[in-house]
């Protein structure tokens, strides 16, 4: 085999190497910038996870305060229904004393 045929061979098999190489490095990145994209997805994911939480967090606390509200309002109108039952029983304990 001439000179010629052994470097024709030879620039061959390094253009096969240096085209697996390049095949290689434009696969890496399009794993990378996959990658990239899917990171970028999961922390838009994960924001708005945070953001809906952060609603709904303020929603139950208003709805607490709601809560807490009422109950007083209701503490205060039992109270005021004890303070008149008990008003009651004295005023019909006096007419009793009285007529009796």
């Amino acid at each position: 085999m001439s000179h010629h045929a052994h470097t024709a061979m030879a620039l061959s098999r390094t253009l096969s190497v240096v085209e697996a190489l390049q095949t290689g490095v434009a696969q890496d990145r399009a794993r990378r910038e996959r990658a990239r994209v899917e990171g970028v997805d999961a922390v838009t994911r994960l924001a708005m996870q945070l953001r809906a939480a952060r609603s709904e967090g303020a929603l139950a606390v208003a709805q607490v305060a709601a809560i807490a509200e009422v109950n007083a309002d209701l503490r205060r109108r039992l109270a005021l229904a004890e303070a008149r039952a008990l008003r009651a029983e004295n005023a019909v304990l006096r007419y009793a004393a009285r007529n009796a």
